[in-house]
């Protein structure tokens, strides 16, 4: 039997995605960014963050009108880690919504970090011709 399910980043297209960002930085920042006609399945989501005034929080999400939150950072002066495992016994992930992206949104300055978001993407639907471009 073959053994290509194992890990579905192997068999579709993986999407994985770091990323580091300042203290000066703020609003939606753009992680990954989806298809017409693909899922993406998030895998883990991990990062730390280094806040100096406990005003920012940290949310990694879809950008559907009711998003999907995969990860939160609420603030607080310090260090903060996150570490969210959605792969499980399957390795299969938590899928977002389709043709969705997936965003980090930062409330307000005053906070570094850095992190990793381990994803796939996958069709989900069939896709019409302008969709192929």
């Amino acid at each position: 039997m073959s053994r290509v399910f194992e890990n579905p980043r192997a068999f579709y297209q993986d999407v994985s995605a770091s990323f580091h960002r300042t203290t000066t930085d703020g609003s939606i920042q753009p992680l990954i960014k989806g298809k017409p006609g693909y899922t993406i399945y998030v895998q883990l989501v991990s990062f730390v963050v280094h806040d100096s005034n406990g005003v920012p929080t940290w949310t990694i999400q879809d950008t559907s009108p009711t998003p999907v939150v995969l990860a939160f950072a609420p603030a607080s002066v310090g260090q903060s880690a996150v570490w969210n495992d959605y792969s499980g016994p399957s390795g299969i992930g938590i899928p977002v919504g389709e043709g969705q992206d997936i965003n980090l949104n930062i409330s307000g300055p005053g906070a570094s970090g850095a992190g990793v978001v381990v994803a796939y993407m996958k069709q989900t639907s069939p896709l019409s011709p302008s969709d192929q471009l």
